[in-house]
């Protein structure tokens, strides 16, 4: 039994560094000075988890955000279903902004980010052209 706990624990470790998928989107809003961030959004299917992290250009620290809501839509029979995505961004424990991010497949049609405490709404484009790596995250 002892030779089988070092085995089992590989194992454990194994398939909990496989579950986890990883996706990172750049976006920007428009404007003479745009504000950038990337979204990395984490999923294990296997234990249906979701969580995500904004790290906007120039900063070295990520913002977690937490799963509020992901309604589907059929739009139009046959095609891929619309997904209107909820995050929230904490901040000290507290809610500090909102995200809210419309898909159809592998297309983003709209980003918006609505603060807290003010209200105040501003629109991102998704940058589908800036290049991502794991390490960097967004390579403005």
């Amino acid at each position: 039994m002892r030779k089988l706990l070092p085995v089992l624990a590989l194992c454990m470790v194994g398939t909990a560094q496989g579950a986890v998928s990883t996706e990172i989107r750049c976006f920007s809003s428009e404007g003479a000075r745009p504000i950038r961030f990337e979204l990395r959004l984490y999923q294990d299917a296997g234990i249906g988890w979701f969580g995500g992290a904004v790290r906007y250009a120039g900063s070295r620290d990520s913002l977690p955000l937490v799963l509020k809501s992901e309604n589907v839509e059929e739009r139009v029979p046959g095609r891929p279903y619309q997904f209107v995505t909820t995050w929230l961004e904490m901040l000290d424990g507290r809610v500090n902004g909102r995200y809210e991010m419309v898909t159809q497949g592998v297309q983003i049609y709209s980003m918006a980010y609505t603060n807290a405490r003010t209200g105040k709404r501003m629109e991102f484009a998704w940058a589908a052209d800036v290049e991502t790596s794991g390490e960097d995250g967004c390579r403005w």
